[in-house]
């Protein structure tokens, strides 16, 4: 995640990151950290603050355990999808929406380059 945050580009998840952005292409983030609400938290500010990033919704992980995890809920990642293709250049994918049950829906996801990142 700090990589994506500082615009460092040396892994091939970072270089495809880059392609999309740069191709003003969403990019959807599922997080799960032992350090979200550590030193990560900074980065995770910039990038909710970058244009084209979107977050699968997420919350503390155990917060009596785990003072500083945080995790996605996956229970949520269609939603995310959606909303991700629903907002800016991508609005015109929201009057094609398949059955969120359906593989169809998936492959279409899937034909637009939104992507999943468990970082």
């Amino acid at each position: 995640m700090a990589k994506l945050a500082n615009g460092i580009t040396d892994t091939p998840v970072t270089m495809a990151c880059k392609a999309h952005l740069r191709n003003n292409r969403p990019v959807l983030l599922g997080i799960a950290t032992n350090d979200g609400l550590g030193a990560n938290a900074k980065n995770i500010g910039l990038l909710m603050n970058t244009k084209n990033i979107y977050f699968v919704p997420f919350r503390q992980d155990d917060p009596e355990n785990k003072h500083n995890s945080l995790v996605c809920r996956m229970d949520l990642f269609i939603p995310a999808v959606e909303a991700a293709l629903e907002a800016g250049s991508w609005s015109r994918y929201s009057s094609e929406r398949k059955d969120r049950n359906s593989s169809s829906f998936i492959s279409t996801c899937t034909d637009i380059h939104v992507m999943l990142l468990l970082l």
